[in-house]
């Protein structure tokens, strides 16, 4: 177990331009981001907890934070044009696979439409919210998880949670994810490329939810708005823009 080295990550982020808001301890960073965001607060802040008692993954599951062991940050970004914010998962698991790789020269995979895999275990979730007031857009929240190293995880989770588990500096990857960050919401283009190029999702044979019925096909690709091109056994071509899919099979994680 490591603590963070404050001053370090505050020399490594000076050239992103963006703000630290650091805690030992919170509920959910994604939760402190979001009351920054309606209080008005619209400067470009990195929100960082050594560990979280309340960390949340998408439709309202839990995300073990436990202290030392991982990253659990949120990014609060000003408001964006609808095309970027509509990718913005999309482009933070990009800018989290982009600095995995440059800090371990490990790949990761990526699984539809947030999480990032490792040796077939889960290494990193992604929830991204936006908050809107009266007059529109007031902000956008990237909530990232990841487990650098823990180890001893809750048995509910054991079997299907994992860590990158090599030496490395949780201050320098945190840098290397703004950065790839702000670049790819300048050009999404070339962050939905290395989002496609890594999603192990595609040829894989799924089943899903659409339109509350249950269908079962071939991944064909991610198109260029993030939606999971499907090709059904009924011989429909169906894009999923939302939801979840699970892959038959369980050989399929990188």
């Amino acid at each position: 177990m490591t603590f963070y080295d404050i001053a370090q990550l505050k020399k490594y982020l000076a050239e992103s331009g963006i703000a630290l808001d650091f805690h030992e301890e919170a509920g959910s960073t994604n939760s402190i981001a979001k009351e920054l965001i309606k209080d008005g607060f619209s400067e470009k802040t990195l929100v960082l907890a050594e560990m979280q008692t309340a960390g949340r993954g998408r439709k309202g599951r839990s995300f073990y934070s436990p202290s030392g062991t991982g990253i659990y940050m949120s990014v609060v970004l000003p408001p964006m044009n609808a095309e970027v914010v509509s990718l913005l998962t999309v482009l933070a698991a990009a800018a989290v696979e982009r600095a995995i790789f440059a800090e371990t020269g490990v790949h990761t995979g990526i699984k539809w439409v947030n999480d990032l895999y490792l040796n077939g275990k889960k290494i990193c979730g992604i929830l991204c919210e936006s908050i809107i007031g009266k007059d529109g857009l007031l902000g956008s929240i990237v909530g990232i998880g990841i487990n650098c190293a823990t180890e001893n995880f809750p048995e509910e989770i054991k079997n299907i949670a994992g860590s990158i588990g090599l030496s490395l500096s949780r201050e320098k990857l945190i840098a290397a994810i703004i950065q790839n960050l702000q670049k790819f919401t300048k050009n999404p283009a070339e962050g939905m490329a290395i989002y496609r190029e890594h999603c192990f999702m595609r040829g894989k044979k799924i089943r899903f939810l659409y339109d509350r019925k249950e269908f079962f096909g071939i991944v064909e690709d991610v198109d260029d708005k993030g939606g999971l091109v499907v090709s059904c056994e009924d011989g429909i071509l169906r894009t999923l823009m939302s939801g979840e899919a699970e892959i038959i099979g369980k050989d399929y994680l990188k």
